[in-house]
């Protein structure tokens, strides 16, 4: 095939359309619409080019100049280099670092031989690496770089209104050393691999699922695979060091289905004879390292204060165990719930709260009853492992709870779930006629949210003898002075200041999630189904709170703060800062605020601002 040749410099092309676009974009002097020559000129010779990439290739080519914008990520070293073994020189030259010019070199006879190795490599040393240019042709072999992930600065692709991930950016702002060169030759292959890395470390909350792995996944769901079990292999698939796809989430998995093209609904587990099948359970379980089962009693056995015909097992895992260790001592929820068994089964639930603000379950108690002999019980199983110290403990207005709890673990702090004791006044309004009953309910929401002490007293007192007083509220004061009246402290928000904890909800999500999630919302008729879904919830819980650690977690109060920042930035220059006081003025400009530096915060603090820095909790402001 003839070949139209440039005749400026030694390019060559198929097309003679090519020739021409060529000989105008890298040869003539280039005029845009207002008749301007192009604005890029090379220093050397008197070529002008339309864009940088002409002009940084025109450099390679005929003056053997490359473009220096690989720099050093050393304090006060602003050396920039062209290549990235340049820069590794210099890192061992100037900086004593050690190993970074030492190289492997490997041979392979196939390709995916090449493809197979780098990715055990990856997986041996958690890290990825990217093809970064390919096909580049030499005398006797065709070039691919590859090059780390974590390599190269951050660029938004939108407006910068999207929050990042939780875990960040995976890009460092610096050029990475390690780096894989691989050499086609047509018959083999050669391999130089630079091993050592720079400016990051070596974590697998920036590293993908891997290729092989997203491909293994989308057979199993062809397949009619279960989500839970795929989700179960995966996770249980390494005892000795954790691996990324030991992190894969339901949502990953939805991404897999979306990207391969996939719509598969996954159906729940089928079990069989359910007395033996929980006997047979609790015998496995016992022959286990950690005993999940603190307590076992079928109906027909004897219990110490327990009636015979009684049924329970208590369940703890050695993942709940860790977690009651670690915040047992803070806050402690309990709740029941019904609708687990087709034999009226409740289950109870005692759960705790970790440090992003989530319930995490630390116990489970399947009882045919809930009594305060059974719970007695229950608790006592629970210290003999471990013996806390709450500062609240939170639960409906049942008294059985906290009597069981103060029986075995000593007293505490005693709050109630806010929104059953509003549940609770608004079924017992009905004895105040519709005219009144508003504006009795404003005034016992009123009561329940004043933050004053002093306040609260005397509005109590006055509340109190106005109900009395008024012949059509006489029967709800009766009600209110029994039940609520002596236990204030309980339900009154001034009373529970620093306890962070008002409802129950925590218990009261978890039970949805079982319920509507993992039972898919149907009434299990089983209570070895029930068992094997709460053992599935605990171990995803697990892997969700591991990979909240490893990642972080975008939480509510970390958006609210990440809107504050950005409405902050819309703000005009009215702040005047004075030594640490700042005054800014209302966005109507009718009032002056005034914002005092308080303290310094912890680093670790969750509502710290990820843009700026600065933490909520460490300033105070005269608005309040």
């Amino acid at each position: 095939m003839d070949m139209f040749k440039c005749k400026s410099c030694s390019s060559s092309f198929y097309a003679k359309r090519y020739l021409k676009a060529h000989e105008k974009r890298m040869h003539k002097e280039y005029t845009n619409l207002n008749n301007k020559v192009a604005p890029f000129s090379c220093t050397y010779c008197t070529k002008q080019f339309c864009t940088k990439n002409s002009l940084a290739k025109h450099r390679i080519r005929i003056h053997n100049i490359r473009r220096s914008n690989i720099k050093c990520g050393e304090d006060e070293c602003r050396e920039l280099f062209p290549t990235t073994g340049d820069l590794r020189s210099h890192l061992e030259t100037c900086h004593n670092y050690s190993n970074m010019t030492k190289c492997i070199k490997l041979e392979f006879q196939k390709k995916q031989d090449f493809y197979s190795w780098l990715s055990d490599e990856e997986r041996k040393t958690k890290t990825h690496f990217v093809v970064d240019s390919s096909g580049q042709k030499h005398k006797n072999y065709t070039r691919t770089l590859f090059c780390c992930n974590r390599s190269g600065t951050y660029k938004a692709k939108g407006k910068g209104e999207r929050q990042l991930k939780a875990q960040g950016t995976s890009k460092t702002g610096f050029s990475c050393t390690a780096t894989v060169i691989l050499k086609d030759f047509g018959n083999r292959f050669e391999a130089v691999y630079f091993k050592e890395h720079y400016k990051h470390e070596k974590s697998l909350c920036h590293l993908p699922i891997p290729k092989q792995e997203k491909q293994s996944i989308a057979g199993k769901l062809l397949q009619g695979v279960e989500e839970k079990r795929i989700l179960q292999d995966a996770r249980f698939s390494s005892r000795d060091d954790i691996e990324t796809k030991q992190l894969i989430t339901r949502k990953d998995l939805h991404n897999i289905k979306r990207d391969f093209g996939l719509s598969i609904n996954s159906k729940g587990l089928i079990l069989t004879d359910d007395e033996t099948s929980v006997w047979s359970w609790v015998n496995t379980m016992s022959q286990m390292e950690f005993n999940p089962v603190l307590m076992y009693k079928r109906q027909g056995k004897k219990y110490a204060n327990v009636n015979e015909n009684d049924f329970m097992l208590a369940i703890m895992t050695e993942f709940q165990k860790k977690m009651l260790i670690e915040f047992g001592n803070d806050r402690i929820c309990i709740d029941s719930t019904h609708g687990i068994s087709a034999y009226g089964f409740e289950l109870v639930t005692l759960l705790v709260v970790d440090k992003y603000e989530e319930g995490i379950p630390v116990a489970f108690l399947i009882s045919s009853t809930v009594s305060e002999k059974i719970l007695v019980n229950f608790f006592n199983c629970i210290k003999k492992i471990i013996d806390i110290k709450p500062k609240v403990f939170m639960s409906d207005d049942a008294p059985m709870f906290y009597n069981a709890w103060e029986h075995t673990f000593g007293s505490c702090q005693k709050l109630l779930c806010a929104w059953h004791v509003d549940r609770a006044w608004k079924g017992h309004l009905n004895s105040v006629p519709k005219h009144k009953r508003q504006a009795v309910y404003k005034t016992l929401k009123t009561l329940m949210y004043e933050l004053d002490e002093e306040m609260f007293n005397k509005m109590l007192e006055t509340f109190s003898e106005q109900l009395c007083e008024d012949e059509d509220t006489r029967e709800f004061h009766k009600y209110f002075m029994t039940y609520y009246f002596e236990r204030a402290k309980m339900w009154a928000y001034c009373f529970r200041k620093g306890a962070k904890i008002n409802t129950n909800m925590y218990v009261e999500t978890f039970h949805r999630k079982l319920k509507y999630i993992y039972l898919d919302g149907k009434k299990t008729k089983r209570v070895d189904k029930c068992i094997i879904e709460l053992i599935n919830l605990v171990n995803d819980q697990k892997f969700d709170t591991y990979i909240k650690y490893q990642k972080g977690k975008i939480t509510k109060k970390t958006t609210k703060t990440f809107k504050r920042h950005k409405a902050a930035e819309l703000l005009n220059a009215n702040c005047v800062k004075k030594d640490d006081v700042w005054e800014v003025s209302s966005e109507l400009g009718e009032n002056s605020y005034k914002i005092i530096r308080d303290h310094v915060c912890n680093d670790l603090c969750l509502i710290t601002c990820r843009l700026c820095s600065c933490c909520l909790k460490a300033y105070k402001c005269t608005c309040h």
